[in-house]
C-alpha cells in the first residue's frame, strides 16, 4: 500500500508544478492495464497529462454542471456520487 501512496504524492507534487506553466489549461491522469487499454505492457500503469487546452467534453460537462446547479440550486457530481453510493449499499 505505501508504494501507491508514494505514487500519488509524486503525482500531486506533478500537477502542483504543472499548474505553475500558465500555457497549462488541464491536466489529467489515467490509468491503462492490459490490451483492452490500448497497453502493450501486463502491468499496470498511470499516465499524466497536459495540454494547452481544455477539452471539449471537458467543456461541456463543465457547463452542463452549472447549468445543473442553476435549475436544481444543487452539486450534479454530488448527486450522482450519491445515487450511486445509494445503489451499491443497497
Amino acid at each position: 500500500m505505501r508504494k501507491s501512496n508514494d505514487s500519488w504524492v509524486l503525482v500531486a507534487q506533478r500537477i502542483h508544478d504543472l499548474k505553475r506553466d500558465a500555457r497549462f489549461k488541464y491536466i489529467s491522469v489515467f490509468k491503462n492495464h492490459g490490451a483492452n487499454a490500448g497497453q502493450e505492457f501486463e502491468h499496470p500503469n498511470s499516465l499524466l497529462t497536459a495540454t494547452t487546452f481544455v477539452p471539449r467534453r471537458v467543456l461541456y460537462e463543465l457547463r452542463a454542471g452549472r447549468d445543473y446547479f442553476k435549475a436544481k440550486e444543487r452539486c450534479v457530481f454530488c448527486d450522482i456520487i450519491s445515487q450511486e453510493m445509494r445503489r451499491t449499499s443497497a
